[in-house]
């Protein structure tokens, strides 16, 4: 009887033995986050250079672009080196050269984006328009050039502000000039997605209504635009043209042939704010920079103004 008992005992033993291992080779269940189960997660690109002091995005639809199943559900930035590359919520900044990794998880996913930084590129202080406006190398490619942009812009004391709504710089970087700073733009915008047409700057101003009027009246009509235009390096091709869809706007045209850019400055009237919330008409005046796109486009200001954005 005891020997029978035993043998039950043994083959019960087996037999749990062999369903725990059975369990086992099943491997484990995703992780639920927040209560979602997350099925995949992955970034693209998985390796990235930046230069000391650039900063990126790392989420859906950032410049690290996560890829994550389902959408709803969160993940977490880790870097190996907080020193080189640091994590503020879903934004890696460059600290100092070196080397990080950023490890991106949800639940029991992760991915993985390497990182190396190197020292950030000087900025020319020739490329500025009247030590004002930065004007980047790669004037078709605002995006490339973020960085430059920025720190360049900030060391000339301008302050970083959205484009109307574009809130995650989605059309372009903004600056706005601080209060009491005596630039004669007050704000200046590197649009690096526009409706149609190549990348271009944009600087404005506003003015009292009937302000633009009454200075090319009373300072000898072209020369008070001409004279704009030469204190921003637009020394070349000056003339007025009339620009935009329906030919309406009268525009002082001019090229900078140190910087290979041409320019259109023009007015129109436009509806602001007051700093009590009123609403009231001003005149805007708007100069818009751009590099020629062709080549035989060079030093002809009449061919070159057909590369603005105008609305």
């Amino acid at each position: 009887m005891i020997i029978k008992m035993k043998k039950i005992f043994t083959l019960l033993s087996t037999v749990a033995v062999l369903g725990l291992l059975a369990t086992s080779c099943k491997g484990k269940d995703p992780q639920p986050v927040n209560g979602v189960t997350v099925k995949s997660l992955s970034v693209a690109p998985t390796t990235l250079s930046l230069q000391v002091g650039e900063s990126k995005t790392v989420k859906v639809g950032g410049d690290v672009k996560v890829s994550i199943e389902p959408s709803s559900a969160s993940f977490t930035l880790v870097s190996s080196d907080k020193a080189v590359v640091s994590v503020m919520g879903k934004i890696i900044k460059a600290e100092k050269e070196g080397k990080a990794t950023i490890t991106v998880s949800a639940g029991d996913k992760k991915a993985k984006l390497e990182v190396e930084v190197a020292a950030a590129r000087p900025i020319d202080e020739t490329r500025f328009l009247a030590n004002e406006m930065y004007i980047p190398e790669a004037m078709l490619d605002f995006k490339a050039e973020k960085d430059l942009i920025i720190r360049a812009m900030l060391s000339k004391k301008w302050i970083r502000e959205p484009y109307g709504n574009d809130k995650e710089e989605k059309i372009a970087y903004r600056f706005a000039a601080a209060q009491g700073d005596q630039k004669f733009f007050r704000a200046v915008s590197y649009i690096h997605t526009p409706s149609g047409g190549g990348n271009y700057m944009l600087a404005q101003t506003l003015l009292d209504l009937g302000a633009w009027d009454k200075n090319i009246e009373n300072k000898n009509s072209d020369a008070y635009g001409e004279n704009i235009l030469k204190i921003y390096g637009f020394t070349e091709n000056i003339g007025r043209q009339k620009i935009g869809k329906e030919k309406d706007i009268n525009a002082f045209v001019g090229y900078n042939p140190t910087l290979k850019i041409a320019t259109a400055l023009y007015h129109t009237e436009e509806m602001a704010k007051t700093p009590e919330g009123k609403e009231v008409k001003v005149d805007a005046v708007s100069m818009e920079i751009f590099r020629p796109q062709k080549k035989e486009q060079v030093g002809r200001a009449s061919s070159l103004i057909m590369n603005l954005g105008l609305k």
